[in-house]
């Protein structure tokens, strides 16, 4: 009995040891995912710097004072350009003369109202140049005839007033 009491005992003794391991590898696995969280948690600081410190940089480099000073030197050179644009067209208007202006009109008037007048006399029928027996026209081809002359009459007429 007393080699079943030893085993037993040496048993108890390896259930307690493996429990030890066990544990204690229980316990450096939780250090290793802590090493592994302050590792990130030190990569996430570092980050935060380095955008704090970047951010502060560019800060001290471009202020409202600057970009305020920009602004308004753009400002300033859009109205010198606008006063430049001003300037040449000035001049370009002042020195077209209004009575050659005024001659043009006219001339282009003139030329339009001719148009129209000719191609009014174009329309004018030509007389038969040969011998032909000449119809008389019956008393309702007269009265069409003196309709068509009485508004040619009228359309000359608009186009002298147009002239003047």
């Amino acid at each position: 009995m007393n080699n079943a009491k030893i085993l037993l005992k040496r048993k108890k003794l390896y259930e307690q040891e493996i429990e030890n391991i066990l544990n204690n590898k229980l316990t450096l696995e939780d250090n290793m995912i802590n090493l592994e969280n302050m590792h990130l948690h030190k990569i996430a600081v570092n980050a935060l710097s380095y955008a704090a410190n970047t951010h502060k940089k560019f800060n001290n480099e471009i202020n409202t004072q600057k970009v305020e000073k920009i602004i308004d030197t753009i400002q300033e050179n859009k109205d010198i350009q606008e006063e430049i644009n001003q300037v040449l067209s000035f001049n370009l208007l002042n020195n077209v003369d209004d009575d050659e202006i005024d001659k043009e009109l006219n001339l282009l008037k003139e030329q339009s109202l001719e148009e129209k007048l000719s191609a009014k006399v174009n329309k004018i029928p030509e007389l038969p140049k040969d011998k032909e027996v000449l119809q008389v026209k019956s008393s309702e081809e007269v009265r069409v005839s003196k309709n068509n002359e009485e508004s040619d009459d009228e359309e000359l007429k608009e186009l002298i007033g147009e002239m003047t």
